[in-house]
């Protein structure tokens, strides 16, 4: 595999740094910490992953169904190949930057995550909607973390996995 992203060469580097496969560094260092218990690079519970799709020539095509790329180990799991989680997972993470990363992050880390990173000739450059989610920009303050619930409520082990590159291809 040809390395291609960014994410890519900086979880292979971050994986022989500490000496153990990206995965494990994860899990020991932001899932377990966070409560995390549902994310990981795939899962064996196929039931609860959906379907993503993709626009085609003739409207929406499965992509990826449930026993499709999440549902096995890879060899090498890649920083940028996307995470299975659930909404609840998420929240966790979301709650993480919310109190300004403790117990995973600095404060100065998610400071500088959360605030615009380009120059006036990138904002200038192509239109935002062209650049998507990747332009670097700041999707305004962080809510308060007591306007955001700690879980959600009755949804303990029933929530639907999904990866983080479906999110958009959500029921």
């Amino acid at each position: 595999m040809a390395l291609q992203h960014g994410a890519q060469v900086l979880g292979l580097l971050l994986a022989r740094a500490v000496g153990m496969p990206l995965a494990d560094v994860f899990r020991s260092g932001v899932f377990e910490l966070l409560g995390m218990t549902d994310t990981a690079f795939f899962t064996t519970d196929t039931d609860r992953l959906a379907t993503a799709y993709a626009l085609g020539d003739g409207g929406l095509e499965i992509w990826d169904p449930p026993g499709g790329a999440w549902s096995t180990a890879q060899p090498f799991s890649d920083g940028a190949s996307g995470l299975a989680s659930t909404a609840d997972d998420l929240l966790a993470f979301g709650r993480m930057l919310l109190r300004g990363g403790s117990p995973v992050l600095s404060r100065e880390a998610v400071q500088l995550m959360t605030s615009d990173q380009l120059s006036p000739a990138q904002r200038e450059g192509p239109p935002a909607a062209l650049l998507g989610e990747w332009s670097g920009r700041s999707a305004g303050p962080l809510p308060s973390p007591e306007t955001v619930p700690a879980r959600s409520a009755g949804t303990e082990g029933s929530e639907a996995l999904f990866s983080s590159t479906r999110c958009g291809t959500w029921p």
